[in-house]
């Protein structure tokens, strides 16, 4: 939040082409389910692979699942998990018909075209021709699936955005190449940026982890803990700020953990998409909670998926020791004090 005597962007009037989300501040959500089905089975549908051991052709792509692009303060954040499967079928280098399914087996937002894996399976009766169609299929059918589903994840990055980013006055005036607002390199890089890079694309093993925590309180004095920034300032002991709805961004422990709010139902439930400071550009976990009411209390059930396997741990402790045992301490929600020191 900006301090007092500040200016804070939000709060500057001027005529822009924006006017409607002044500066890209506020949330914007532009489904891309219907634009991403339609997309992959164009592209997949009628692809062919050939080698040596036979001919093979896709057919009957079937798409399911969610996708969104969403604008928050001039940058673009993806959320995807897509479910892709197909038939392929056709013939052995000795004319023998053969036949089977694909399926792409992680389409989602944490990895990139590089790391998609696949499952090939054969319906045909097994033959030494017909298992050296399905090893083309595996090899050479998978290269060429990925480079389609490549295709897809730029396009959706760069053409199906375009719009979501709105130039403000000062912008119109000198004009620029159009931005995604996500990270598009450039042909010319140095040594020390295609390093960074390169570590940063680097597959990296992800965790999760279920909490189940019990409040001596209400849910309504418990989802306050978790919305209300000067409670939240209390019990952290840092600086921090939250916009307490859906499509607000939040900062805690002085900006080690940001994020923004996916959904918000009072009392009931809060879904963050949620980050360490200290991980590359545009990589977020999901952060579910779900205030249950008991006998007397609340239980808070908290679900934290998509963390590197080398920050779990770190992010376990830090719920339970810096958040839940603060909280109880802070407010009298717990039995003990412990934690809050």
């Amino acid at each position: 939040m900006a301090k007092w005597g500040e200016g804070d962007p939000r709060w500057i009037v001027e005529e822009r082409p924006d006017v409607a989300n002044v500066n890209n501040w506020h949330w914007t959500e532009k489904n891309a389910t219907p634009w991403s089905r339609q997309f992959l089975q164009q592209e997949l549908n009628g692809l062919e692979v050939s080698s040596d051991a036979g001919t093979v052709t896709f057919s009957d792509v079937q798409v399911e699942g969610e996708a969104t692009a969403n604008n928050r303060k001039a940058k673009l954040i993806f959320f995807y998990e897509l479910e892709v499967s197909m038939k392929w079928k056709g013939k052995t280098a000795d004319g023998k018909s053969v036949s089977g399914k694909f399926k792409v087996e992680n389409l989602s937002e944490e990895y990139t075209p590089d790391e998609f894996e696949f499952e090939v399976n054969m319906s045909s009766e097994e033959t030494p021709a017909r298992r050296a169609v399905k090893e083309m299929v595996r090899k050479a059918g998978a290269e060429a699936v990925r480079a389609k589903l490549d295709k897809w994840y730029k396009e959706l990055r760069v053409e199906f955005t375009k719009g979501m980013i709105l130039p403000t006055k000062a912008k119109q005036a000198t004009p620029s190449a159009p931005t995604s607002g996500v990270i598009i390199h450039s042909e010319k890089k140095d040594a020390s940026s295609s390093a960074v890079e390169k570590k940063e694309k680097e597959v990296q093993p992800r965790g999760s982890f279920e909490m189940d925590e019990e409040f001596l309180c209400s849910p309504s004095d418990l989802f306050q803990c978790f919305v209300d920034e000067n409670r939240v300032k209390a019990y952290t002991q840092a600086d921090a700020s939250i916009e307490a709805k859906m499509g607000g961004s939040f900062s805690l422990f002085g900006g080690n953990v940001t994020g923004v709010i996916k959904d918000l139902i009072p009392n009931e439930r809060i879904v963050q998409a949620w980050r360490f400071k200290s991980w590359p550009e545009g990589m977020y976990s999901e952060v579910t909670m779900k205030f249950v009411p008991g006998d007397g209390c609340t239980h808070l059930k908290l679900t934290h998926n998509n963390i590197p396997d080398s920050d779990l741990e770190r992010a376990k402790e830090g719920w339970k020791r810096h958040q839940f045992e603060r909280i109880k301490g802070m407010f009298g929600f717990g039995t003990s004090l412990a934690g809050l020191m």
